[in-house]
Parts: C-alpha cells; sequence; structure tokens
C-alpha cells in the first residue's frame, strides 16, 4: 500500500508487469473561443516509458451519448484507449493551432485588471499619510523606544 502510495504521489508508478502507469493529461480546446482549458487527467495509461514531453497531438472523445470532444496533450504515447489520435477530426486543426500558441483559455469574466488593483486602496495596508495608533510615526518620539533617539 505504501509503494502504492508513493508511486501514485509521484505522478507515475511501475505496475507488475514492469511499465510506468501514469496519468495522461491534455487541455480540452474550446471550440466557441478557440483555447485550451486547464490540463485534466485523460486517463491511466500503462507505457514503455515515463511521460515525456512530445509535439502537440490532438485527441478526440466521442462518448455515445454527448458531443465529441478535441483534447491536445503533450505527452508522448501511448495515448488513452479511447480517444482518436488520427488527427483527422476537423475540431483538430483549430485545437493544433491553439496548442502551439500554447493558448490557454481566460477564465469567465476575463482576467483580473491589474492597474485598477493598484489603483484602490487596500483595507489592510496602512496608510503612510494617515496616521494610525497601531503603527509607530517614524517622526514622533515613542516612549517604548528604548535607544534614546528621540527627535
Amino acid at each position: 500500500m505504501a509503494t502504492l502510495l508513493a508511486g501514485a504521489l509521484s505522478g507515475a508508478f511501475v505496475a507488475c508487469g514492469g511499465d510506468p502507469i501514469y496519468t495522461y493529461q491534455g487541455q480540452r480546446f474550446d471550440p466557441a473561443n478557440g483555447c485550451l482549458e486547464r490540463p485534466t487527467a485523460l486517463d491511466v495509461v500503462e507505457g514503455p516509458t515515463e511521460p515525456r514531453e512530445c509535439p502537440a497531438i490532438c485527441l478526440v472523445r466521442t462518448p455515445a451519448n454527448g458531443p465529441r470532444t478535441a483534447y491536445i496533450a503533450f505527452t508522448c504515447p501511448p495515448y488513452p484507449p479511447e480517444f482518436d489520435a488520427t488527427g483527422t477530426d476537423p475540431l483538430c486543426a483549430p485545437a493544433l493551432v491553439a496548442g502551439a500558441r500554447r493558448d490557454g483559455c481566460v477564465p469567465e469574466g476575463g482576467p483580473p485588471d491589474a492597474a485598477a488593483e493598484a489603483s484602490a486602496p487596500d483595507a489592510n495596508v496602512p496608510d503612510a499619510n494617515v496616521p494610525d495608533a497601531n503603527v509607530p510615526d517614524a517622526n514622533v518620539p515613542d516612549a517604548n523606544v528604548a535607544d534614546g533617539n528621540r527627535e
């Protein structure tokens, strides 16, 4: 059990037959926005080597009761068996373009506006121009200063 747990934590472990077993990851292609979502586990695979990075591959899954979904993966074979790895699906061409750009989808509502955040006051940071009873002022003598350097 401890060996299994240690192997799972490292991302790959060796099966009884000797081949490493690991989680095969991919990024779902969002055709409406032409971008890739965050990486997700597609399947657990067993292969002759531990996972290595390879050129982008388009993997398409067509479930019996839902729409087909394209994923871009950067991991070498073996590929998950329930996915079509031929690259012939019409979703693959735009998915591979997004993969080549490493174009991740922006979260709903857009990314945070750094300029607006930087100019907005933060309630947790004392303002240097406003006296605060909890923050000693360098220009005001403090009765608790033991070094005797008072102005």
